[in-house]
């Protein structure tokens, strides 16, 4: 599957490159998984996991891709969406996620998110790169958090009239 993952991170950026299609990736993160796993036992985890996989593939069009990226880790990448709407699309996941009534138990969850938009001629690692750094960012400061990485967006022009965010929670060893 990692390669499948891999193969259409390159189809997005040959879009993004030939075409000018942006895309944007976002890793997910269930927040506190260990405790889960531990307090009600890997059976439930694993529902857990499964339902979360059915709940962000119904979340998103038929033309992007979400798929368990490892342990409780998902990578989605969203074609055609600029990321001041990927922010949108994003947040709304989350809200669904932290409503959302997990396994025969009925366990809430919430999740934490990171997201950045290809740069034009910037490698697939780089933007996973830089959407992994926002997903701990939202870890550091207190889970449940969409963040967005606005710097290379607003010196490519792609995030529109969107304001950076105050990157101080960077500074602090994050």
């Amino acid at each position: 599957a990692i390669s499948d993952r891999a193969c259409t991170l390159e189809k997005h950026r040959a879009m993004a490159i030939r075409q000018d299609i942006p895309f944007v990736v976002a890793f997910i993160d269930i927040d506190h998984f260990k405790q889960t796993n531990d307090r009600y036992g890997h059976r439930i985890g694993d529902q857990v996991l499964g339902e979360l996989a059915q709940l962000l593939q119904s979340s998103v069009r038929e033309v992007d891709l979400a798929a368990r990226y490892g342990g409780e880790e998902f990578i989605l990448l969203l074609s055609g969406l600029e990321l001041s709407t990927a922010e949108r699309v994003m947040e709304r996941i989350r809200e669904s996620v932290e409503v959302h009534s997990f396994s025969d138990m009925g366990l809430h969850q919430t999740v934490s998110v990171g997201v950045a938009a290809y740069v034009p001629d910037e490698e697939g690692d780089e933007v996973l790169s830089r959407a992994d750094r926002m997903l701990y960012v939202a870890k550091h400061e207190g889970r449940n958090l969409v963040r967005v990485d606005w710097t290379e967006a607003s010196e490519s022009g792609s995030a529109g009239n969107a304001a950076a965010p105050d990157d101080s929670a960077k500074d602090d060893g994050a």
